[in-house]
């Protein structure tokens, strides 16, 4: 992915893992070789390395005496500074291209975590009003709350070092990496937070923030955008393009899943979103105790029959979930309904017949 966008000709200076050092430099070091050791410490290590020259003094023709390991050490500082600045160039080439995959690769996840979240939003305007705020505040905990803690990570990738590492559970663990897998721990979250800049810190809580909005999702994509802009990145719209490749792609995910789910509840599960994404060309993501209300709404986009028998099976894997049933003759009945589900699914709008349940 390109470069991200920058704010008023370049990105603002960050953190780097530690403070900057701002000492002088040593007797006889050049500015790019700030750090290196100098002729005094050079020549401890040379005494290190030959004992030998303990107490040997030297002099060239025409030179006043002096201690044999410090006259080695000015022979080969020149070379030592030179090599010294060659290895910290390396040092700090290689972290800014490991700085920059980083970055662009929790780049490319932060635009399609909001993309994703755009697209379960537009999928809940579909249902009722009542329906439509538990599915958004599902999303809120769900996809909203990953695609938050992605944008924390990417201001994490651009302001701190790629060393950087906090304990956790007295595990060291790197604070940021092209890798680190969301929902955060709380603990890495706020050791993130600590070490990002002040402004950083705030869009990004402000963004946590919203996603715990019990009315509406709007809060949540107004305050990412915000932090976007602040870290740099132009996040799009969805639009009709990408929303139909994106439903695809989450029908093509949830059969995948659908085809090798032994249990009931969980072929429901996949299952109702599944046929309201086929039915309506929309995707949201369900609750398990919003699936009954969100069945309704796939009325006259399939046949009565299966709308029935859909009902029907949701209403028996509750029974199954929450009663006693000691001889297991519900829950062996659902089972025997599992490839019919898998059937409607398939094809929502083929007839399915009469379904015969055992209520005995």
């Amino acid at each position: 992915p390109p470069e991200p966008a920058s704010k008023g000709g370049g990105k603002k200076a960050g953190k780097s893992g530690g403070k900057a050092g701002g000492g002088n430099s040593k007797p006889g070091q050049s500015e790019a070789c700030e750090g290196a050791p100098d002729v005094s410490e050079l020549s401890g290590l040379v005494k290190e390395m030959f004992g030998d020259f303990e107490g040997v003094m030297g002099a060239g023709e025409g030179e006043p005496e002096e201690d044999l390991s410090h006259a080695v050490a000015l022979e080969l500082y020149p070379a030592m500074l030179k090599a010294f600045a060659e290895a910290s160039r390396a040092v700090v080439d290689s972290k800014t291209g490991e700085k920059r995959k980083i970055r662009d690769t929790l780049q490319q996840k932060v635009e399609e975590s909001f993309m994703t979240c755009q697209m379960y939003d537009k999928g809940s305007a579909i249902l009722d009003e009542e329906t439509q705020v538990h599915i958004q505040r599902h999303l809120l905990r769900t996809c909203a709350a990953e695609a938050a803690d992605l944008i924390l990570l990417y201001f994490g990738a651009d302001e701190l070092s790629p060393d950087a590492s906090t304990t956790l559970k007295g595990e060291e663990v790197p604070l940021v990496t092209a890798s680190t897998s969301v929902p955060l721990a709380v603990g890495h979250r706020e050791a993130l937070l600590k070490e990002l800049s002040a402004s950083a810190a705030s869009s990004c809580r402000a963004t946590y923030e919203a996603t715990k909005d019990k009315a509406s999702s709007a809060g949540f994509f107004k305050a990412f955008e915000a932090s976007s802009e602040e870290a740099g990145l132009r996040v799009r719209a969805l639009d009709k393009k990408n929303e139909k490749q994106m439903v695809q792609q989450h029908i093509n995910t949830l059969e995948g899943h659908l085809q090798s789910e032994p249990t009931a509840a969980g072929a429901l599960a996949l299952a109702v979103p599944l046929v309201f994404a086929k039915v309506h060309g929309h995707a949201v993501s369900i609750p398990g105790r919003s699936i009954a209300a969100v069945i309704p709404h796939l009325k006259d986009k399939i046949p009565a029959e299966s709308l029935e028998f859909l009902t029907r099976f949701h209403q028996e894997v509750v029974k199954t979930l929450t009663a006693d049933d000691s001889q297991g003759s519900s829950g062996a009945d659902l089972d025997s309904k599992i490839d019919i589900l898998k059937m409607l699914v398939a094809d929502p709008k083929a007839d399915l017949g009469d379904v015969a349940w055992d209520d005995a």
